[in-house]
């Protein structure tokens, strides 16, 4: 039969294996949440730049449909720029026409050189 003694050192053995053991877990676990909260900062950061480079692409895409727009409104005022002057010269002729009208006399029908009859 076994003495006391050994009995309770093997108690005690046992209770330290088990705590040492719970420790190994919690130990185990800590490194895992330590882990994984590393993993989610890394992951974190590379969402960070992500939304950040589609920011960057989406204002670069923005810039650059204004630039287009107001190409296309610059190529338009041109446009009636263009109209603008194409009538004014219009209205210049005809005014001009108008003007040589009234210097030139009428025609007239009939000339008489001698006694009216």
């Amino acid at each position: 039969q076994p003495s006391r003694r050994r009995l309770d050192f093997e108690q005690e053995v046992s209770e330290r294996l088990k705590l040492a053991k719970e420790a190994g877990e919690l130990e185990r676990q800590d490194l895992a949440v330590d882990q994984s909260i590393l993993d989610l900062s890394g992951d974190l950061e590379a969402a960070r730049a992500e939304r950040d480079r589609i920011i960057r692409e989406e204002i670069a895409q923005g810039i650059a449909d204004i630039r287009k727009q107001f190409a296309q409104y610059q190529e338009i005022e041109a446009g009636k720029q263009q109209a603008r002057e194409a009538f004014e010269r219009f209205q210049a002729e005809q005014q001009l026409q108008r003007e040589q009208e009234v210097e030139r006399p009428a025609p007239r029908e009939y000339e008489l050189d001698g006694p009216e009859l």
